[in-house]
């Protein structure tokens, strides 16, 4: 969104640039014409004053001949004013597309370096997490047989044993009644399947007797 902001932003600001540069020649060309008009009605009027009229009219033909080539001129350097403009704003929009493109490929290098880091630094973290949850067991393991050798163990400790054993002993139990319902499940399923089966060879034992007869 920055990147088209900025676009935008850019080729406003080139529209403002060549409308005011267009503006400009045509106040311009304007004043000049305006000029030639005030000086032509000039030089007519002490030619009128002051000469015959075959020099009003020779001058009058000189005068419109020098006229249309000023238009002319001024025509093809209105045109290639218009020409650099609009090739100065091609260019321009171009810079802006291979500078949003780079960015945008710059952005996606960089998230992808991001993620990259971030997979690496989250594997490093769990290989770190593994390594000192086994030195902790072997830690715990360690303590629970010195704990085990010495004989004075405190009462609490008595009590959270006996609290983990009655948590175990429940656990076990839980499993147990689950394995038991799972066996009777499939058993109850088996059974079924063997009538079923039982059923379908009856009926085709009974089927070829009648064949047979």
């Amino acid at each position: 969104m920055c990147i088209n902001s900025k676009e935008t932003e850019n080729i406003k600001d080139i529209n403002s640039k060549e409308t005011e540069n267009i503006m400009c020649i045509n106040s311009k060309e304007t004043e000049n014409i305006k000029c030639i008009n005030s000086k032509e009605t000039e030089n007519i009027m002490f030619i009128n004053s002051k000469e015959t009229e075959i020099s009003r009219i020779s001058i009058q033909k000189r005068l419109k001949i020098s006229r249309i080539s000023i238009q002319k001129r001024l025509k093809l350097s209105s045109i290639s004013i218009q020409k650099r403009l609009k090739i100065s704003r091609i260019s321009i929009q171009k810079r802006l597309k291979i500078s949003s493109i780079s960015i945008q490929k710059r952005l996606k290098i960089s998230c992808v370096s991001i993620q990259k880091r971030l997979k690496i630094s989250r594997i490093s973290i769990q290989k770190r997490l593994k390594i000192s949850k086994i030195s902790i067991q072997k830690r715990l393991k360690i303590s629970s047989t010195s704990i085990q050798n010495i004989k004075d163990i405190n009462s609490k400790e008595t009590e959270n044993i006996k609290y983990i054993n009655s948590k175990e002993t429940e656990n076990i139990k839980c499993i147990n009644s689950k394995e038991t319902e799972n066996i009777k499940y499939l058993n109850s399923k088996e059974t079924i399947y063997h009538r079923h089966k039982i059923n379908q060879m009856t009926k085709t034992h009974q089927d070829m007797t009648r064949d047979s007869y």
